[in-house]
């Protein structure tokens, strides 16, 4: 359902999150836990393509196996 490979966020001065894979299936739960300051709210956003100006992103997110688009946020995708 949720297919995300080699996830990289990055801003000008440096790396922040680098190829980051991960797959969720329907009707699976899934939670995303670590130290302050590791990217975690920057995964999140960057599936939702609501990364800041100042921040990029490469990889790729494909959900029912197709690349994300904007029309899915809030409808079938959303951030908690």
């Amino acid at each position: 359902m949720l297919s995300v490979k080699d996830l990289t966020i990055f801003s000008k001065e440096r790396t922040i999150v680098d190829k980051f894979s991960f797959s969720i299936d329907r009707k699976e739960i899934v939670g995303l836990i670590g130290p302050s300051g590791v990217g975690k709210s920057l995964i999140a956003k960057s599936l939702l393509n609501l990364l800041p100006p100042t921040v990029s992103k490469t990889g790729s997110i494909l959900f029912n196996n197709e690349p994300f688009q904007n029309s899915l946020r809030g409808t079938s995708l959303g951030l908690i």
